[in-house]
Parts: structure tokens; sequence; C-alpha cells
């Protein structure tokens, strides 16, 4: 599961937004073995925000005293506190205070006692697993080759793994086939691709990933079929809720084979040279939107 998150950033964790650290959490929560001194980065934002929090309330009062000089003459001991609260802003603006809360560990619930083995003191089981996409699934097992699927504690095929992703409904057009060339796609170029479905998109490109910089781009992938596209309003909407966060919109469009030349394909009986072949005939073109600013495009 570490190893899936931290080599290329596949999946998220069922128990948090993103990485799978409950166990971390938990274990620094416990002072379990010895993880009490090193913070979570869920840990690191809770405590940054807090801070922001106090920063900003003292910037209001510094505020509301700047406000007031313009009005009259401030007494002795509004000078004397105006000058408290920029001496603590300044402490906070130089000071790194995310460690500070290292040592302080939270009380034992009861709950938390069903979690912890009385011999070993360990916890007795990771409760949280790596959901992964369907794309991100075939892409482990067929690309790289990393991963198995069972079911009832059977080995699926690769065949299976196929058809359990496209539902066993084996059209040219399937969303699953559209969604995984564009994936493998993006992939193949070094991208970390991540679920879109935050923005109203279909996937979100990082350059390193997402615990060092924001998604640049979001994608919609469209069928080149004229088939089951949306509305210029949905389009439209997609674009101004990307915009809004500061990404750039990219089309991925997704050119597909004739019928004959699919059901040529999928009788191939070697199935990584099927899927080999398949994609070869499913070509990706990708186009940048963005919005027209008169004031930025006056030539």
């Amino acid at each position: 599961m570490d190893k899936l998150w931290k080599q290329g950033f596949f999946g998220k964790g069922t128990l948090l937004r993103s990485d799978p650290t409950w166990e971390q959490r938990v274990q620094r929560r416990l002072n379990l073995d010895g993880a009490g001194n090193k913070l979570t980065n869920e840990d690191i934002t809770s405590v940054r925000r807090g801070d922001r929090k106090a920063f900003k309330a003292l910037r209001s009062k510094a505020q509301e005293y700047e406000t007031l000089e313009r009005k009259r003459v401030l007494t002795a001991t509004e000078i004397t506190e105006w000058g408290r609260i920029k001496d603590e802003m300044e402490k906070m603006k130089s000071a790194t205070s995310f460690t500070k809360n290292q040592d302080e560990l939270l009380p034992l619930r009861k709950e938390d006692a069903d979690l912890i083995d009385p011999k070993t003191g360990a916890l007795r089981k990771n409760l949280e697993a790596l959901q992964l996409e369907k794309t991100e699934l075939f892409f482990l097992a067929f690309a790289l080759d990393v991963v198995s699927v069972f079911k009832h504690e059977e080995k699926c095929l690769l065949d299976q793994i196929f058809r359990i992703c496209m539902r066993n409904n084996i059209v040219l057009d399937n969303k699953f086939l559209l969604d995984y060339a564009v994936y493998h796609h993006f992939r193949s170029l070094a991208w970390c691709v991540r679920s879109g479905i935050k923005f109203g998109c279909d996937m979100l490109l990082y350059k390193r990933g997402p615990p060092f910089l924001h998604a640049e781009f979001a994608i919609l992938v469209i069928p080149n079929n004229n088939k089951e596209w949306t509305t210029w309003e949905d389009f439209m909407a997609v674009a101004r809720v990307v915009s809004g966060v500061k990404k750039t919109l990219v089309l991925a469009y997704v050119d597909l084979p004739t019928q004959q030349v699919f059901d040529h394909v999928m009788q191939i009986p070697d199935v990584t040279t099927r899927f080999k072949t398949l994609l070869l005939h499913y070509r990706v073109t990708e186009v940048i939107y963005k919005r027209w600013s008169p004031s930025r495009t006056r030539d």
C-alpha cells in the first residue's frame, strides 16, 4: 500500500483524502512504537491552520488600532496593547511553530483499547485500505504488472480484469476504454494522473505529485465520434470551475477505431499483444482551452 502511494501516487486512503497515513496518525496519537515524535502531514497542516487563524485575529486587532489612531489620539493603554500585538505578530512570522505540539499526547479512549494488542502494545491491524480507480488498477496490472486481483480467493487473469473494468460491456466507445487510453497516454509522458471528480472533470495532472505541487491541468475526455457529448452549457460550467482554481483545462479528444478493426483486435489470442494493439488504435489529441480576454489579447 505504501509502495503504490510513494512510488507513483496511485489510489487514495479510505480514511483520508489522499495518502494512507491512518496507521501513522494513530501510532503517534497513542504514542506506540515511538511514533509520537514524528508529525504527519495532517498534523502539520492542522497546527499551521491554527497558527494562521491566531495570526489573522491579531492582524485584525492591529488594524482596528490603526484605524482608531486616524480618528483620535490613542491612550497609553491602547498604545501599549497595540505594541504588544505587533510584537506577537513579528514572533509568529519568524517562528516555525508546527512542531510545538509534538510532545502533547491525547488520553486513551475506550475505543482505542480495541486497536491495541495488550501483549505487544502495538496496533492489532491497520484498518485503512488503499482504493484504486479502474484506470489505475488496469495500468498497474497491464502496463507495470505489479498488482494481482483476486475474486473469491481466485486470482484473476488480465482478460478477466479487463472485463470487470468494462463491466462486461465490450464496445469500442466504452467509457473505461476512453479513460484508460488518456490515462495511459499521460502516464507514459511522466505525469502524475489523479481523479478530477472534485472539479467536475475526468482527470488532474500533477508534475510531481499531490504532496509537492497543486495540479496544473484538468483533463476532460471527449470521444471523437460525435456521440455522448455534453452540452456547451455543461462544458462552460466545467471551464469556469477549473479556471476558478487556477488550472488549465485540456480537452483530450480520443479517436476511435472502426468496429471492424476493434472486433479483429479483440480476437487476438495473446492477451498482452491484444491490449497493446488495441491501445495503438486509440489516438489522443490534446487541445488546451483558455477563455478569451479582450484586455490580454488586443492584437
